[in-house]
């Protein structure tokens, strides 16, 4: 084994995720591994060293969003989006930065959405 990263992820978070316990993987690009952690995180990981580039909350396990998809990059940014909708939570996807993790942009699936 090369490497290992374990993001541990908040306890509390498997008492609202929607669909089990799960990560439906990671994505690699420009370096690095990104994943999403049920607790609501998106996280880089250097592919050479395993260490963490950066580590973002875009989600809110309080409000009972989790994240369980594995990331999309495309053309510089790392797209996410929540999971909670049969729990009423409303939808959303957002575009990080592959270099920072800061939020490009986000969009909702209802209502107005300002930061897009």
């Amino acid at each position: 084994m090369k490497w290992r990263y374990e993001p541990k992820p908040a306890a509390a978070a498997q008492g609202v995720a929607c669909c089990d316990v799960v990560n439906r993987g990671p994505t690699y690009a420009d370096g690095k591994v990104f994943y999403t952690t049920l607790d609501g995180h998106v996280v880089a990981v250097d592919a050479a060293t395993g260490g963490e580039v950066w580590k973002v909350r875009v989600g809110d396990i309080n409000t009972g969003e989790t994240l369980t998809m594995a990331p999309l990059v495309a053309k510089g940014k790392v797209y996410v989006g929540n999971s909670g909708g049969e729990y009423g939570v409303r939808g959303w996807i957002q575009a990080l930065s592959v270099e920072d993790g800061s939020t490009v942009w986000k969009a909702y699936n209802t209502g107005r959405t300002r930061t897009c």
